[in-house]
């Protein structure tokens, strides 16, 4: 895969991968086939954010972000990399090959990574009750708003 686009919500999220000036909704090349496009919050932002990437011909798209643990072995700093994304809708791998190369990439960096699967909701989850029972229902370890619209892009696009 080369030309990869990186999706985030938040503009400090995008902040940590490029100090440019980005605008909502605007894909920015931050290096050679690499693409960030800040989306804004929740799935239709997503949607809307992937879209703008794949109008690119890229090969991958990347969910980039903060995302709240459903689980108390994840703690705050640490990196998540998702090995499957779930929602109300049901569940989308990820690209193993890509997934396994990512983690043996940043142990050789030092980067501890954990995986886990990953919940995409439709609501900001901050209710210790809620994270409790979404993680006892699909064993998700933590929670976002925006993956599951991106993992379902990029699985429509092949």
């Amino acid at each position: 895969m080369s030309r990869i686009g990186i999706i985030t919500a938040l503009p400090a999220e995008a902040k940590t991968l490029t100090q440019e000036n980005i605008s909502i909704g605007k894909p920015l090349e931050i290096g050679k086939d690499q693409f960030l496009c800040l989306g804004g919050i929740g799935h239709d932002a997503a949607t809307n954010s992937a879209q703008q990437l794949i109008d690119l011909k890229l090969d991958a798209l990347i969910s980039w972000g903060v995302a709240g643990a459903l689980h108390p072995d994840l703690q705050c700093g640490d990196v998540l990399l998702a090995n499957q994304v779930i929602d109300q809708n049901g569940t989308l791998a990820v690209n193993t090959d890509w997934h396994q190369r990512v983690i043996q990439a940043l142990a050789k960096s030092g980067i501890p990574v954990k995986t886990g699967g990953l919940f995409s909701s439709a609501d900001i989850t901050a209710d210790e009750n809620a994270k409790a029972s979404i993680n006892a229902r699909n064993g998700a370890v933590a929670v976002d708003m925006e993956s599951a619209a991106i993992a379902r892009m990029a699985d429509q696009c092949g």
